[in-house]
């Protein structure tokens, strides 16, 4: 996700003043991670797709680039494989997927090594809860980012006040 900073320029500027460029992106990676990471989630949870927590516990965010003039790049991202899975569907199912009459919509059988049996399957439906909330809550996270960073903003300011 790019995002240009306008909307938090201002409060960026007085900030690189009063606190360390480390402090900054901290800022804007503890927001990212109370914003997306969370509500990532709890649409995964809301979804029933969770049955181990391993693919929601795997919701991570990482600051790429942050430049006042430029705005930021907040890479957010799951390293489990089957989550796209769970994203796009499988099979019959997939998300822009072949005709119905391809070999890839046959039923095909797998072991759950959990539960110790086969199971038979057409594929899954897609139950996305990762591409679409980042998309829906891009310019409510720049309004909580904003919010954060003034939160910082007025601490700085008291302290130096005080010192």
């Amino acid at each position: 996700m790019s995002v240009n900073a306008s909307a938090v320029g201002k409060a960026f500027d007085k900030l690189k003043t009063l606190l360390s460029g480390q402090v900054i992106c901290d800022t804007f990676e503890k927001a990212a991670e109370e914003y997306f990471v969370k509500r990532i989630q709890d649409k995964a949870t809301k979804l029933k797709i969770v049955e181990t927590g391993a693919m929601r516990a795997s919701v991570k965010q990482k600051l790429i680039s942050l430049n006042v003039y430029d705005g930021f790049t907040l890479k957010i991202y799951t390293n489990i494989p089957y989550a796209l899975y769970h994203e796009k569907g499988t099979g019959r199912f997939a998300e822009g997927g072949k005709s119905k009459r391809s070999a890839s919509q046959m039923p095909w059988v797998y072991l759950d090594e959990r539960k110790g049996k086969y199971f038979t399957t057409y594929g899954v439906k897609p139950r996305p809860f990762f591409y679409s909330t980042v998309f829906e809550q891009q310019r409510n996270f720049v309004k909580h980012l904003s919010a954060k960073l003034n939160e910082k903003l007025k601490y700085a300011r008291w302290a130096n006040a005080v010192s």
